[in-house]
Order: C-alpha cells, then sequence, then structure tokens
C-alpha cells in the first residue's frame, strides 16, 4: 500500500488502520486474521488471559531459521506498532517474531494494577500463544517487563536482549 497522501489521525499525527485504504484482507480487531506478504505470514489476533485478552501480531516467516520465536515488548508509551519495521525485517532473516500490546496499551483489553500484574498477564499470553522457546527484546519499560519474564517459571526463555531498559 502506497503511503504517500495518507495523513495520520491517530495521536500525534500518527497513521492508524483507518487511515489507510483497505485493499483485500484487512487486520481484524475482534478475532484472529492472517495476511500473506510477500517472505512472511502476519497473523493478528486477540490472546484471552484470566483477566481479559492481550492483542498480540505474529509474524512468521515462510522460511524459518531456528526454534525460537523473537518476542517484543515495547515501551511505556508504546504499542504493538512501535516494532513494525523491526519485527518485518526480522521475519525477512527468517526469524519468527510475536509482539504484544501491554495491558492496557494499545488494543489489549486487560488491565494490570502493578508491574507483577503487568508481567503476569504477558507471562500468561506468552505461555498460551507461543509455543517452543522465547527470546525476549524489551525496549524502556518493555524491557523491565522482559527483565522479570526472563526468571518466570514455566517460560522457556532462549534470551534476553534489553534496550534502555527501565
Amino acid at each position: 500500500i502506497g503511503l504517500a497522501g495518507v495523513r495520520g489521525t491517530g495521536k500525534g499525527g500518527r497513521v492508524v488502520a483507518a487511515d489507510v485504504p483497505q485493499r483485500g484482507a484487512a487486520f481484524a480487531t475482534s478475532t484472529s486474521n492472517t495476511v500473506a506478504s510477500g517472505k512472511s505470514e502476519i497473523r493478528e489476533e486477540f490472546v484471552k488471559i484470566s483477566t481479559g485478552r492481550v492483542f498480540m501480531r505474529f509474524i512468521e516467516p515462510r522460511v524459518r531459521r531456528g526454534e525460537s520465536t523473537l518476542l517484543l515488548l515495547h515501551g511505556l508509551f508504546g504499542d504493538v506498532d512501535t516494532w513494525t519495521g523491526n519485527a518485518t525485517m526480522l521475519a525477512r532473516q527468517g526469524i519468527a517474531v510475536a509482539a504484544f500490546d501491554l495491558p492496557a496499551h494499545g488494543k489489549s483489553e486487560c488491565a494490570a494494577d502493578s508491574f507483577d500484574g503487568v508481567v503476569a498477564a504477558v507471562a500468561e499470553a506468552a505461555r498460551s500463544a507461543i509455543a517452543g522457546p522465547i527470546s525476549l527484546v524489551g525496549h524502556s519499560f518493555g524491557g523491565a517487563v522482559a527483565a522479570r519474564l526472563s526468571r518466570t517459571p514455566g517460560l522457556a526463555i532462549s534470551g534476553l536482549t534489553l534496550i534502555a531498559p527501565v
């Protein structure tokens, strides 16, 4: 989709889905949807957890290198779209990528009343949605969440990368 002439109506002029002319399959906002895109497949869905639903985006490469899924966790004022460029490039390299909207962020329909609550929600969503080992990448607040997740029993963590963690 060419973005020339698209005006962002989101917060701070951000381009949101409603700003982009839709052709073919569009992303679902309440269930699961899959879109084939060149060398990867993009799937968006809500993962039901005990405190609500967490919005996730998965980018699965057509040819996968390695067994781990890279889980990208955004900062305090971000959402799953924070990682769009990185996630696409990683998938082109054969790396399976998943990204969450943290609780109380983006499209996620769950709240957490503490840092531990955020970690518990992300852990629960990761356990139910990602099979196999997870390599965590967290930026800012997401870095703090990733660091705590790396010590969570029951998650097969294969790597941890922190970018300007809180």
